[in-house]
């Protein structure tokens, strides 16, 4: 059937049976029946709440078309119809049950992921078969498949996002029940209730997107450097964390230690592109940043607008330098003035202290011509910068103002 909707930079297509999705990135992912209707329901929704939220339109006017049902003691939004139900009217939906083997193309399109939410309260699956070609799953993918216990890891498997596999017998029924729920090389969720210290296990390359989330006692995480793939928000709310150990380069990695609120010194591991906003907020004792130079871009309320850390920037951007420069408070120019050696710090500032007095006294002296040079000595004669200031004048002139300057003494 190929294509039957399109929003924005996803498209739906219907396949021998398969829905499959495919999003701005051209990454494709099999998705089921009731995830296709939500797609398609997205962009109303979305439209109506812009609406009641710029005061357009009251809720009942910007939700018309919009039905609203009771499922399980909780509402859902949906549709009045759907082209998905068009789509199974001309060749029946593949089941997804018992054990569910996604191929690795459908059509045209190879099945390279698995979408946010693709398989969620999917009740009947029990067993999940997925492509080599997989580099992605989505949050909460299979979340609430409650009769799920086996799914293969792909070797590929680059990033997994948060709760894939919430509510499942994965999750609930693993062995070992270890501190942390691990998949082959995926770190997917470590306990909350973890104190003290945890060191990554050796095997692990990804860590999931907040895998760390609320672990609130642990104080110290070790990240082996084998470890490429950090997700988004891993150590977000680790209140305790006051020390982190990361790998010198990942491959991908969004800093974000948003409510660390012990945390003191972070060296951010070179592969980091980008510091998003709030990454930093209210890490209050944060002493020491170290920002590598593989950074392209700062963005607003990085730090949280309260950051007195000192920020040390490896790269040579103008634009960064800048963009640390309107956040933190802390310029780089700050921090490299005060790693000067007192001595010459003292030495700069007299130059240039001199230099302005010296400007000063000359605008005077066109001024005022003649009292100026007795007027000044007055002034300076029992200070030390008699000695510099004097020396402006040649020989002769400065030992006819010192005598004019004893006659005046002597008159007095």
């Amino acid at each position: 059937m190929g294509k039957y909707f399109s929003s924005g930079k996803i498209n739906l297509y219907y396949e021998e049976g398969w829905f499959v999705l495919e999003d701005g990135l051209g990454r494709c992912s099999v998705i089921s029946e009731q995830k296709a209707r939500d797609v398609e329901l997205e962009p109303a929704l979305s439209a109506a709440r812009q609406d009641v939220d710029r005061g357009g339109r009251p809720w009942e006017i910007a939700y018309r078309g919009i039905e609203i049902v009771e499922e399980n003691g909780t509402s859902r939004y949906r549709l009045p119809s759907y082209k998905a139900d068009e789509m199974i009217r001309t060749a029946l939906p593949v089941e997804i049950k018992g054990r569910f083997e996604i191929p690795a193309r459908i059509g045209d399109h190879m099945i390279d992921m698995v979408w946010h939410e693709a398989f969620m309260g999917c009740a009947e699956l029990e067993e999940v078969v997925l492509p080599e070609a997989v580099t992605f799953i989505g949050d909460k993918a299979f979340a609430k498949c409650s009769a799920l216990r086996s799914i293969n890891i792909p070797r590929g498997l680059t990033r997994v996002g948060m709760d894939p596999f919430l509510e499942t017998k994965l999750e609930t029924d693993r062995d070992p029940f270890g501190p942390a729920f691990i998949m082959d090389h995926v770190l997917i969720k470590v306990d909350p209730s973890l104190r003290g210290e945890y060191i990554v296990p050796e095997q692990i390359t990804v860590i999931a997107d907040y895998g760390f989330e609320h672990c609130r006692s642990l104080t110290r995480i070790v990240i082996p450097e084998q470890v490429d793939y950090i997700g988004n928000g891993a150590f977000y709310d680790c209140k305790s964390l006051s020390q982190i150990v990361l790998p010198n380069k990942v491959k991908a990695f969004s800093p974000y230690f948003s409510n660390c609120d012990n945390l003191e010194e972070v060296v951010l591991p070179e592969g980091v592109t980008t510091i998003g906003p709030a990454a930093f907020y209210g890490c209050e004792k944060l002493k020491k940043i170290t920002i590598p130079e593989s950074v392209q871009n700062v963005q607003s309320w990085a730090f949280g607008g309260r950051l007195t850390a000192e920020i040390e920037y490896a790269g040579k951007s103008r634009e960064i330098r800048k963009q640390l420069s309107q956040i933190s408070g802390k310029t780089e120019e700050r921090k490299m003035r005060s790693k000067l050696h007192p001595v010459v710090r003292a030495v700069i500032m007299f130059v240039v202290g001199a230099a302005l007095t010296l400007a000063a006294l000359w605008l005077v002296s066109l001024i005022r011509q003649t009292e100026f040079t007795i007027d000044w000595l007055n002034i300076v004669e029992g200070g030390a910068v008699v000695a510099v200031l004097d020396s402006i004048f040649p020989a002769a002139k400065r030992k006819q103002n010192r005598e004019e300057l004893k006659d005046k003494f002597k008159n007095k």
